[in-house]
């Protein structure tokens, strides 16, 4: 959530996908014991691990705002999308090794059923899209062969064709892999948000009219059956409020009111002081931290039910409990809208947009004699030089931008410019 540059004590894409492997281990060791259907046929912890630790390679620098600018510069070529990207780098880009009959790279030569554990969109992206067009999730038209490989020998059936509507192809252990994320998302974002003195509980308590507002439109557009007032994520942040300072707030006001005994007014003002008192000794004990998030996660895991394909086993897929689902949807929403969505963050996203942006532009450069491809590292420009077409040209530059950490991208910027970057402490 925060830029990976900023501190050491924040969780960055690493110690996420580390988490998610975590979780999502957790949840197959759980199914595994509990569903009977799975007694002779149980979910392969390996290839779920993997997907947690995997899932997210393909993320440029900057998270989700590197992606965006990335699919920005390289819409009229195939566009840019980060699950998209990680099976071309497992699959091409790691130089594992090549294909000793044809000779071309194989990343890092995973089986079928392995590189399905991190296809969680069951669509190819149009190799050309408008200015303005959303983000299109899915998978590169260049791996769409590839991916109806994946499909036939993890399905059986050649030519499979959906029949459960959108991303019906989704293995069930990239359907783990999937729930892990968000519980991951939901709950450590949170906890890395209270340690840097962002947020308190207290926030849950009286939520302000702009973000009730925010988190209402969010959660009517992503939910297809529902629709959420915001009386209702109101009464929601609530109730995880009060699992966590609940039994804190009980005993003050109880405290308070033998002590202020007929004066209203002095027990209202002691319970608001010891009530955010409270809240924020919560947020900054890491005792507390942890406890919080480790519950919440705790309760994820153990709210995943299981659905299963007898057609395809494979396809089986998992889901959470309507209850869990929403607080779920809460906490990650309220953290996006508190937190993201803040000028805290917004100014170092500006940035990290415009910086992925400019080193796109200066590697692609037509305007000074079209060398700008001779900035790139030597297996870089090898590439560059070797690819026939416009399109597989930039889409070597966009692997190399996709590949960088925040700070070397910030490092590579400062390079071409002489910038020194701002910090998100620097207040707006």
């Amino acid at each position: 959530m925060f830029p990976g540059h900023e501190s050491d004590f924040f969780r960055n894409r690493l110690t996420h996908s580390i988490e998610v492997y975590q979780i999502a281990r957790s949840i197959a060791c759980r199914l595994n014991i509990s569903e009977e259907t799975l007694e002779n046929n149980f979910i392969d912890l390996d290839i779920i691990e993997f997907a947690g630790l995997a899932h997210d390679l393909g993320h440029p620098p900057f998270g989700h705002v590197g992606e965006y600018a990335l699919d920005f510069c390289m819409k009229p070529y195939g566009g840019f999308e980060g699950n998209a990207q990680t099976l071309r780098i497992l699959t091409k880009l790691e130089k594992k090794g090549m294909h000793e009959d044809t000779n071309e790279k194989v990343g890092l030569n995973l089986t079928y059923r392995t590189l399905a554990s991190i296809l969680k969109y069951d669509e190819p992206i149009p190799n050309k899209r408008e200015v303005l067009d959303s983000l299109a999730k899915g998978y590169y038209m260049s791996e769409l062969d590839l991916v109806n490989k994946i499909k036939e020998n993890v399905t059986g059936q050649a030519n499979f064709k959906a029949s459960r509507g959108d991303n019906a192809f989704k293995t069930i252990e990239c359907s783990i892999m999937d729930l892990a994320d968000d519980i991951a998302y939901s709950t450590y974002d949170l906890e890395d948000a209270f340690k840097g003195n962002f947020l308190t509980p207290l926030n849950f308590l009286n939520p302000s009219d702009k973000v009730l507002e925010e988190m209402t439109k969010r959660l009517n557009k992503k939910a297809s059956d529902k629709n959420y007032t915001r009386k209702e994520i109101k009464s929601g942040l609530r109730e995880i409020f009060a699992e966590w300072c609940g039994g804190y707030f009980e005993k003050i006001v109880s405290q308070t009111k033998e002590e202020n005994q007929g004066d209203s007014h002095e027990l209202l003002y002691n319970v608001i002081g010891a009530g955010q008192e409270i809240s924020e000794n919560v947020a900054r004990d890491g005792y507390s931290r942890n406890y919080i998030t480790s519950t919440l996660v705790d309760q994820a895991i153990n709210s995943v039910c299981f659905h299963y394909n007898d057609k395809i086993p494979a396809l089986s897929s998992v889901s959470f409990s309507e209850e869990r689902k929403f607080k779920v949807e809460l906490l990650k929403n309220f953290v996006y809208v508190s937190i993201i969505e803040s000028s805290l963050i917004s100014v170092p996203s500006y940035r990290g947009y415009e910086i992925v942006r400019f080193i796109f532009n200066s590697l692609s450069n037509e305007e000074r004699n079209k060398e700008g491809y001779k900035l790139l590292p030597i297996d870089y420009k090898n590439a560059y030089e070797e690819a026939n077409e416009k399109e597989e040209k930039y889409r070597v530059i966009c692997d190399f931008i996709a590949g960088m950490t925040d700070r070397y991208a910030i490092e590579f910027y400062g390079r071409l410019t002489s910038e020194n970057p701002e910090t998100i402490f620097k207040q707006v």
